[in-house]
């Protein structure tokens, strides 16, 4: 019978144990230290998400949701049976025609117009001061056209003879031939000024104080005040008009900001500001984006009879 060999391996010294184990130890300690690390990463990273992502449609509703919003307040509008003439509608593209789907058969409510030339020509909010008794606060930067403003609008809240900015500036408004494409140089986009504005008009161009909007508010209505619907037309600078405005001071039960979709992002970003202050977007009808107050029935259940009130 043959017997195996007698193993050669000889036992570990204790020394080499030691090591051995020691390495263990400290592999078994890195791994716990990285495994924490990542951990701790991640939940930076889910706080960051939450609080400083630059995308403006993200965690909208959880950041508004944290700040309570003061509660609605009332129109000053009526119910009233009025036929409306037709040819008080001024609106470019029909904008007068769908607001008084919202606001059929109201009178004396209340309104304001950015952007709304001499008062007449393309006017949203014509039909509703001159048929429907609606007074308002008119801002308009062009100075021809507000000279105009001021005798064809005599019976409003306030008319404005200013720029809107999100800071106290002067800016320069360049005059073309057509004022519905009159503007400010300063927000105007590059293909709109090659296309419409020619060298001697920016050579030309009028120094008009721009302002903050809810420091016009203040002086023409005091510290809060609802308006039915407040109408934005302002050639590009829409966003900056919005930055500068309180909307816990200053609500409105219809807003419609001109949408002519050269600037996405622009357009974007004032569907978050008004999204964070409590406006549904629901289209863009009529080449603007309509938003309504989310209080819109709490608002105006005690006026509005009419069934066309939800749109």
């Amino acid at each position: 019978m043959v017997r195996g060999n007698k193993s050669t391996r000889t036992p570990a010294k204790p020394a080499q144990n030691w090591v051995m184990l020691l390495a263990t130890l400290l592999v078994t300690a890195l791994l716990v230290v990285q495994l924490q690390s990542m951990n701790f990463a991640h939940g930076i990273t889910e706080a960051s998400l939450m609080t400083t992502v630059d995308s403006p449609s993200v965690h909208v509703a959880a950041e508004t949701s944290a700040v309570a919003k003061p509660p609605p307040l009332k129109t000053q509008a009526a119910s009233c049976q009025r036929a409306v003439p037709p040819e008080l509608f001024m609106s470019q593209s029909e904008e007068d025609k769908y607001l008084l789907t919202w606001f059929n058969n109201l009178c004396n409510g209340t309104y304001i117009e950015m952007g709304g030339l001499d008062g007449v020509f393309l006017s949203n909010s014509h039909v509703f001061n001159k048929g429907l008794n609606w007074k308002g606060v008119l801002i308009e930067a062009n100075p021809a056209s507000y000279n105009k403003l001021v005798i064809n609008r005599p019976s409003e809240i306030a008319t404005v003879h200013a720029g809107v900015c999100s800071e106290e500036r002067d800016l320069h408004w360049v005059r073309a031939p057509n004022p519905a494409v009159c503007g400010f140089l300063e927000f105007a986009a590059e293909d709109f000024k090659k296309r419409y504005w020619r060298p001697f008009m920016i050579k030309n161009a009028q120094v008009v104080k721009c302002r903050r909007f809810e420091n016009i508010l203040h002086e023409v209505v005091g510290d809060s005040f609802h308006f039915d619907f407040f109408s934005l037309d302002i050639e590009g600078a829409e966003l900056l008009a919005l930055q500068s405005l309180n909307f816990n001071e200053y609500q409105f039960g219809v807003i419609l900001v001109e949408a002519d979709g050269a600037n996405g992002r622009k357009d974007q970003a004032i569907k978050t500001i008004l999204h964070r202050a409590g406006y549904t977007f629901i289209g863009t009808i009529n080449r603007s984006n309509w938003f309504v107050n989310d209080n819109f029935d709490l608002i105006y259940d005690d006026v509005i009879y009419d069934d066309k009130k939800e749109g």
